[in-house]
Formats: C-alpha cells, sequence, structure tokens
C-alpha cells in the first residue's frame, strides 16, 4: 500500500513539472495549485469581464472608377440642389429625377475612393424599374456601367472617380441611346434622339371620337362606325424601337375597329374591303397612310409625325364588299365613305 501511494505522488508532480515546464517555454506562468492560467504575452486578457474582442475588419477601398447604386438615399458632402433639367424620361413613360449631387468622403459600410480618385455621388428619384445594363458613369466620355438593377424609389449612386476628372456624368441608356446628366452641377448634358420626350409626349385629347356614316349601297343602306378610345405620342415604344432615329414620333391610336351593318340591322356575313387612314397636322402635313386590305383595322394603328405637331385631325376612308343576309344573290357594295371627324391635342 505505502509503495503504490508513493508511485501515485511522484506521477502526479511528475505530470505538474511537465505541465509547468512546457507552459514556460511559451512564455506562461502556471499555478499549481489552481486551474488558472495568465498569459504573459497578452497580460490582461483573460480578465477582460466579455473575454477578448474580434477587431472590426478594415473597410475597402472602391476600385478605380467603380460605380455601385444604393437603394437609399445617403446624405452627401458639399451638394448642390439638382435643377429641374436634372431629369431624364426614358422609355416606358419612366423618369429619372436628380435630387442632389456632390461628393463624399466614405460610403455607408465605410467604403473609402480608390488611390488618387474621390467619391462622387448624386441620389434621385425614379418612377419605374431599370435593368442592371441601364446605368452607367461617364469620366471624361468613357463609360463605366454599375451592372445594378434599380428599383423604383429612391437611391444613391456612387462612383470613384479620378480627382483631375474634367467631367463626370451620370448616363442612362437604353435601346442603344444614352442620355446623360452633370454630377457637378446636375443639369441634363445630353439628350440624344431621346428629344421628342420633352417635347410633347403623352396622351392626346380626342374630340369626335365616335364616327358613323349612313352609305347607300347597290341593293342596301349600311352604317358605318368606329371609334377612337385614345392616342399618345413618343419617339419610342416597345415594339417598334425610336422612331425614324428620334426625327419623327409615333403617333398611336387605341381604336374600335369599324363596323358596317346593313339598314335592317342585320350584320353583315362575308366582309371584303379596304380601309385607309392618315393623320394631318396642324400645318396641314399629312402622314404616310395606314391601309387594312380585306380585314378590318387592327385595335392600334401607328403613325409617324412630327414630334413638334400638337393637333391632328384623323382621316379615313372605307369601303367595303359583301354578301348580305336576306337578300340572296344579291352582293352589296359600300363606299367609298370618308370621314375627317377625330380630331387630336396633344
Amino acid at each position: 500500500m505505502t509503495k503504490t501511494l508513493h508511485r501515485r505522488l511522484i506521477t502526479t508532480a511528475g505530470a505538474a513539472f511537465a505541465l509547468a515546464s512546457t507552459l514556460a517555454l511559451t512564455g506562461c506562468s502556471v499555478s499549481l495549485e489552481g486551474v488558472s492560467a495568465t498569459s504573459s504575452a497578452n497580460p490582461g486578457a483573460a480578465g477582460a469581464a466579455g473575454g477578448s474582442s474580434t477587431p472590426e475588419p478594415a473597410a475597402r477601398n472602391l476600385k478605380e472608377n467603380e460605380v455601385e447604386v444604393l437603394s437609399n438615399a445617403v446624405a452627401l458632402d458639399d451638394s448642390t440642389t439638382a435643377p429641374p433639367t436634372g431629369s431624364i424620361i426614358l422609355p416606358g413613360d419612366v423618369t429619372l429625377s436628380l435630387d442632389e449631387v456632390g461628393t463624399l468622403e466614405a460610403t455607408p459600410t465605410g467604403e473609402t475612393a480608390a488611390e488618387g480618385q474621390q467619391l462622387r455621388a448624386a441620389t434621385f428619384d425614379v418612377d419605374g424599374a431599370l435593368d442592371a445594363s441601364t446605368v452607367i458613369v461617364l469620366v471624361d466620355g468613357r463609360a463605366f456601367p454599375a451592372n445594378t438593377a434599380i428599383e423604383p424609389g429612391v437611391g444613391t449612386v456612387i462612383a470613384s472617380v479620378p480627382e483631375d476628372a474634367d467631367t463626370v456624368e451620370l448616363g442612362l441608356k437604353i435601346d442603344g441611346v444614352t442620355q446623360t446628366v452633370s454630377l457637378d452641377s446636375g443639369e441634363r448634358t445630353s439628350i440624344g434622339i431621346a428629344e421628342a420626350w420633352y417635347t410633347g409626349a403623352g396622351d392626346a385629347t380626342v374630340a369626335n371620337a365616335i364616327v358613323s356614316r349612313e352609305v347607300p349601297g347597290t341593293s342596301a343602306t349600311a352604317t358605318y362606325r368606329y371609334s377612337v378610345d385614345g392616342a399618345q405620342r413618343a419617339p419610342w415604344t416597345t415594339e417598334l424601337g425610336w422612331a425614324e432615329n428620334g426625327t419623327k414620333a409615333w403617333v398611336v391610336l387605341e381604336l374600335q375597329p369599324p363596323e358596317w351593318t346593313v339598314s335592317e340591322g342585320t350584320a353583315l356575313n362575308k366582309v371584303e374591303g379596304q380601309n385607309t387612314a392618315w393623320l394631318t397636322d396642324q400645318a396641314g402635313a399629312r402622314s404616310d397612310s395606314v391601309q387594312q386590305g380585306d380585314t378590318f383595322w387592327p385595335t392600334q394603328v401607328v403613325f409617324l409625325a412630327d414630334p413638334a405637331s400638337t393637333d391632328f385631325t384623323l382621316s379615313t376612308e372605307s369601303s367595303a364588299y359583301f354578301e348580305v343576309p336576306g337578300l340572296p344573290d344579291q352582293n352589296a357594295s359600300f363606299g367609298p365613305v370618308s370621314a375627317s371627324d377625330v380630331s387630336l391635342r396633344f
């Protein structure tokens, strides 16, 4: 029993000595009587009530000419309020308006400009969505993409640009056309062929929208009738793109297509005919005619017009050839009937 107890004391003492030796080599002091150990290489670290803290990672710099778009309005340094000409009208009836232009020392997450550059920024409000390929920043004419989609609402565009740049502009590019505003003054600097957006694009007031004519025929009398539900003018549409590279505007009429009925009120069976329509503006300039052959008009008719014109008259000429129910073996032809009743004002 005595030998066993003696061997255990030696073993325990040896293990303690080995631990003390190991910790001594690493610069630590050990109390054999307790269980605490304190590192002399980091004095006081264990004395902190909450233990050691992890240092915050250093904020990165933006890359040269990097562009960021944030979905909130950031308070800018040295800011200037953008004038009303800081708005850009875009296809799809979307308007982006600058609120302020200025500089920033750092982004809200602490990012700073690249070496030798500065952060230029603008806050904006947009009433429609823009895809990731739309927003660019131009530095002395060189374009740098944001590669960020924009949702409707307020936001901030931030770019790291050379401190000695002569011009810095925010550009919005759609369907090959770029419109720009200055990040110095907030004013529009280029609209290219999109000028027609700013010279009267929009909806028209339509007068005498319902057209009806009694038309004598070879064997009966028919009523010819159509109506215009609305009209819009724009230099660009999704289906057609830009009108004559921005030199013209599209005028799009929403129609209830022509209907023919015989005097007895019976619907026509087989219809063949021709419908022709054109616009004449206040200066007497006539658009090209739009024709539909053996079918009636579609629900939309599109014309090319002078983007500066504000008043138009819609003229139509129609004829029809068909079989009349109740009159066997008798074909009836009607027209041509002309009408210039509908007027449009933009």
